[in-house]
């Protein structure tokens, strides 16, 4: 994890716009297979499982009622599997829903991956020059948005809750009491609004001449990582558009993915594992962990 901060954002973020586009736009079994597996261990091996049963049950949920309702909605396919009434089960449709849920558990665990590499300071920073400052002020409240509001609501219902607000309840007073809790979380939002506007203003932001502040310089192995980056993307789309790469679901099941492209991709995928695999290697070769 350490390595991936260290790398500058820009570099970071091609990375992330490579691997989550490739799983997306990309419909191969063996593609999609590829980005799930690295995208877990790499969640795994960077410490973002803290609940690793309960970030499971979540995402089996997720990828099942993905997979077992899409041959519920669509009904193409050549393999009916049973009948729903007068609409066929197919095993096309289930083998989509397959690929679909594989991919959106990917996604979610890349982008896990996203927010803890390129933190909202990490954004700013990449998007400091004026014609991105109002991008750069979107991302970064964007981003804290929801575990700012998270932590300041389990602090008013935990509040109440001490207070003896909620003591004795029955059902139709614990709706009550969700709906002032969540009055007051409004309230405070728009108070906190306003100070953080005051603070922006009080600070000179957006004033003009601006200056900048960077890290540290571009060094070769950003350039490095840019370029592997961009080369596999560049790969597999040119696999995808040239016909040699590609998945087809209905009314029977077609796909070609050659062995040259998921080597890549793979590549790709596995470097945050990789990076996380060294770092503990180093560290336990340092002689501080027996």
């Amino acid at each position: 994890m350490r390595t991936l901060r260290y790398i500058r954002p820009g570099a970071a973020c091609l990375y992330f716009i490579a691997v989550i586009g490739g799983t997306v736009f990309v419909s191969a079994p063996l593609i999609r297979t590829i980005s799930l597996v690295f995208a877990a261990l790499s969640a795994v091996s960077c410490g973002l499982a803290k609940a690793p049963l309960r970030d499971s049950c979540f995402y089996l949920i997720v990828g099942a009622a993905v997979m077992f309702l899409n041959p519920v909605i669509v009904t193409y396919g050549s393999t009916p599997l049973f009948m729903l009434g007068s609409r066929p089960y197919t095993l096309e449709a289930l083998f989509y829903g397959c690929c679909n849920a594989m991919a959106l558990i990917a996604v979610m665990l890349w982008f896990r991956l996203f927010t803890a590499v390129l933190t909202s300071d990490r954004i700013n920073a990449m998007l400091r020059r004026p014609m991105f400052s109002s991008a750069a002020s979107v991302f970064t409240l964007t981003l804290r948005y929801v575990p700012e509001m998270k932590r300041r609501y389990a602090d008013i219902r935990q509040a109440r809750k001490m207070s003896g607000y909620r003591a004795g309840e029955t059902y139709f007073m614990r709706i009550k009491a969700d709906l002032d809790d969540f009055f007051s979380l409004t309230a405070a939002s728009l108070e906190l609004s306003a100070v953080t506007a005051d603070s922006m203003k009080a600070r000179g932001y957006a004033l003009k001449p601006h200056t900048f502040i960077g890290d540290r310089p571009v060094s070769a192995g950003d350039v490095l990582f840019s370029a592997v980056s961009v080369a596999a993307a560049a790969y597999e789309a040119v696999c995808r558009y040239s016909g040699s790469l590609y998945a087809v679901f209905y009314p029977v099941i077609r796909q070609k993915c050659p062995i040259s492209c998921a080597v890549c991709f793979g590549g790709l995928c596995s470097l945050p594992f990789i990076f996380a695999v060294k770092e503990e290697v180093k560290w336990r070769s340092s002689g501080r962990i027996r």
